[in-house]
Formats: structure tokens, sequence, C-alpha cells
């Protein structure tokens, strides 16, 4: 376009200002929807967005497994970056998962009372889960699981099996060197 064009154009808006936003108004009028707003809360407009997504995802499962094939190696950065940077989160719901299955099964196999069988010890943190057979070893190794954490998840997902029960360390090390607990032995 020519200056004299475009000077020309600047002044014909400049003395039809008003003209212009009459003009607008009346465009506006006619070609606007006339459906009614509605107005969402931001956990609605999340509810919705993921709904969608949820959908287009279902619909287009093809596409997204055609991108992520030839996008394998960003895909696999992104998860080893994301793996260390939220690495403290992860060993923190770990550990917080850990010690509810532990309270889980020593409320269980402590019939709710969370105390020692023998001594009737309270002390959370010195009770353990005891083998009633002295067979805790090799069990643990013929079903290829670790003490601790590992076992008490096995516990539980086996529907808390029978011949176990809830003794404090003293009286389960007891159990173990001498056969019995040092409480029966002094009884007896």
């Amino acid at each position: 376009m020519s200056r004299d064009r475009l000077e020309y154009m600047r002044e014909w808006r400049r003395k039809n200002r008003e003209k212009i936003r009459q003009y607008k108004k009346e465009y506006y009028r006619n070609h606007r929807k006339l459906k009614p707003r509605i107005v969402l809360s931001p956990e609605e407009k999340k509810q919705r967005m993921n709904e969608y997504i949820r959908s287009w995802r279902a619909k287009n499962k093809e596409k997204l497994k055609a991108y992520r094939i030839k996008h394998l190696d960003l895909f696999q950065k992104r998860a080893r970056q994301s793996y260390y940077n939220h690495r403290q989160v992860r060993l923190e719901y770990k550990r917080q998962k850990d010690q509810r299955n532990r309270e889980i099964v020593l409320l269980y196999y402590s019939h709710g009372q969370m105390e020692c069988a023998c001594c009737g010890s309270t002390d959370k943190w010195s009770l353990s889960i005891d083998h009633i057979a002295n067979n805790g070893k090799e069990e643990r190794k013929q079903l290829k699981i670790g003490s601790g954490a590992p076992f008490y998840a096995w516990l539980i997902r086996h529907g808390f099996p029978e011949g176990y029960q809830v003794l404090c360390r003293n009286c389960n090390w007891g159990k173990r060197r001498f056969g019995k607990c040092p409480h029966q032995l002094k009884k007896a």
C-alpha cells in the first residue's frame, strides 16, 4: 500500500470513529450467538476438561500410540527426569504406606488390641509378627519374600493367613533362642 493511501485511511478512521463503533456494535448484535453464557467454578471447568480429554483419548488410541512410538526417547527422558525430581515424595509415600500396612497387620493378628500375646507390651515400635511354628525363615525363603514391609504386604494380599501372632521383640528373640518366651520359662 502506498503511503498516501495509508494516511488517507488513518484520516478517514479518525473522522469516522463514531460511525465505525456503531457499525461494530450493530454487527455484533446481528452475528453473536444467542447461547446463554454458562459460568463454571474452577473445579467444574477442570472436571469438564478431564472428561473431554478422556473421551478424546478413548477415540484416538491409535494416534496416541503412534505419537508415543515416534517420540519414545522424549517420553523416556521425561519419565527419568520425573523419577529423579519426585524421589523424596515417592520415598515418603512408600514409608507411610509401609507403616500403614504394618499397623493393619499388627491390629489384625493381635485381635484389635495391638499388644504382645505373651507379656502384654503395648509399645507399637517393639511389636512384630511371629510365626507360631517357628518356620519364618524357611517360609519367606520358599515364598521368595523379604521380612518387614514386603512380608506385611504379602500377609494383607493373601487375606491374613493363620499361623502368626504378635509378640514384642524381647519375647520373639527369646522364643527364637530358647524355644520359648523368657516369660514362659520363668513360669515353668
